[in-house]
């Protein structure tokens, strides 16, 4: 806990880190590369793949812009798989890897920002020791249009990093509401190992 005298001693500290939690602006570490790629069509069953080689680096920021003529369907039929060193660790909805679902409603946390015009960026470190291969998969029944920016730079890899998972899972068909028996458990996650 903290007295009243360290609270005052440290009263410009604490506003600027106040002012940093409110209102992040990320500055990326020196040295970060971006690659973009703009304004790209995917047609139904298309596919579209980005592999960055570097060794040990990070993703640091990517940011996704998605237009369709049914934009909700679009966020939950376009699929983003993440490759790390081999290892897929990553697929699910873009929409959903962003955190925003199937619409994009305007928000920003720490770790990802969408905005009114629906951009989508994730600040979430991922590391990588030789190579990072994204894939952009349309599994909509109209076509879809990307424009991508992903940045990273040198990370250091030791015994304690790991690499970024995300999942999507869907429960269809679920009873709500008051059921006779009361509530019962939904299993958010399982996990096994260390992190």
């Amino acid at each position: 806990s903290f007295s009243l005298k360290d609270i005052n001693e440290n009263a410009e500290l604490i506003a600027d880190v106040q002012k940093k939690l409110q209102h992040r602006t990320l500055e990326l570490p020196e040295g970060t590369q971006t690659e973009k790629i703009e304004n790209t069509r995917l047609t139904p069953g298309e596919e579209l793949t980005k592999t960055i080689a570097a060794d040990d680096a990070a993703i640091r920021m990517m940011r996704f812009n998605i237009w369709a003529k049914d934009r909700e369907a679009a966020l939950r039929n376009t699929f983003i798989t993440i490759s790390f060193d081999g290892n897929k660790t990553i697929e699910c909805p873009i929409g959903y890897f962003f955190g925003t679902g199937y619409r994009t409603l305007p928000s920003h946390t720490w770790y990802g920002r969408i905005d009114v015009e629906g951009s989508m960026t994730s600040y979430w470190v991922m590391p990588l020791r030789k190579e990072c291969t994204i894939t952009i998969i349309n599994k909509d029944r109209q076509d879809v249009d990307l424009a991508v920016a992903i940045s990273y730079g040198a990370y250091p890899w030791n015994e304690n990093t790991m690499y970024f998972h995300a999942a999507w899972k869907e429960e269809k068909n679920m009873e709500i509401g008051w059921r006779e028996e009361g509530a019962f458990d939904f299993n958010y996650v399982t996990v096994d190992g260390k992190g």
